[in-house]
């Protein structure tokens, strides 16, 4: 039986140029690709992979986590 599931990820510039991406509940998966859309594509592909071999192992699927996005305000100088 499948069902859908949702995690979220995180999609950021990088400094070398291209896109990278990781998922906070899943720290082990990261992508980098040269253009956010290959980045979003890969990003879910390595996804779905990776909860596949999870489901293959027994292993259950972890909860979301919540992501808090801030800033901070430092003095420099």
């Amino acid at each position: 039986m499948s069902r859908k599931v949702r995690y979220s990820v995180i999609y950021a510039p990088a400094r070398e140029g291209g896109y990278g991406a990781y998922f906070p509940a899943f720290p082990e998966i990261t992508v980098w690709y040269p253009t956010l859309k290959q980045c979003r594509e890969a990003a879910r592909e390595a996804l779905e992979i990776h909860l596949k071999g999870l489901r293959a192992l027994g292993a259950r699927l972890p909860h979301e986590r919540n992501i808090v996005r801030s800033a901070v305000r430092v003095e420099v100088g």
